[in-house]
């Protein structure tokens, strides 16, 4: 590894990373703070200042609070790109994924409430020849899903 230096700093349990299509973006879960953030990627591999990308995607449990349903629950864990531009984002405590279409809105793709396949999703990712493949690791569970994705996943470097 060559030297490591400190790109972004101030941010709540920086998790999933994901570069956008033209590798001029990167995109960063904030898991305490349920929401991603994009950096503009500069010159030398520099970040100018985050910006949320898209909405909170849930609520976070309060000291002192009741506990919130489960399904609300937005902390964010691993991310990535399909090919249209939507960036998929696992919900690990919600048992959800959902992805932030380039126009900002969010749609539910995943959903199990029970946990009884999707347990804890924290990690997504394509693969196959046509990269329609859809890998999800968990925290919980001890298997890595695999299911044939509706669009997709935006290739990395070495796939293109």
């Amino acid at each position: 590894m060559g030297e490591a230096r400190i790109v972004a700093e101030g941010l709540k349990f920086p998790n999933g990373l994901a570069l956008s299509a033209d590798e001029t973006k990167l995109y960063c879960a904030q898991t305490s703070a349920a929401d991603v953030l994009v950096f503009d990627i500069g010159p030398g591999a520099t970040l100018g200042p985050g910006q949320r990308y898209g909405p909170q995607l849930g609520e976070l449990m309060r000291p002192g609070e009741p506990a919130q349903e489960p399904s609300t629950l937005g902390y964010t864990d691993g991310i990535g790109f399909d090919v249209q531009g939507n960036l998929w984002v696992c919900l690990p405590g919600a048992n959800r994924i959902v992805a932030i279409t380039p126009a900002l809105k969010v749609v539910s793709l995943v959903h199990d409430p029970s946990g009884k396949i999707v347990n804890h999703p924290t990690n997504i990712t394509w693969g196959g020849p046509d990269l329609m493949d859809l890998y999800i690791g968990s925290i919980r569970a001890d298997y890595v899903l695999k299911a044939r994705s509706p669009v997709a996943g935006q290739p990395h470097i070495h796939q293109r």
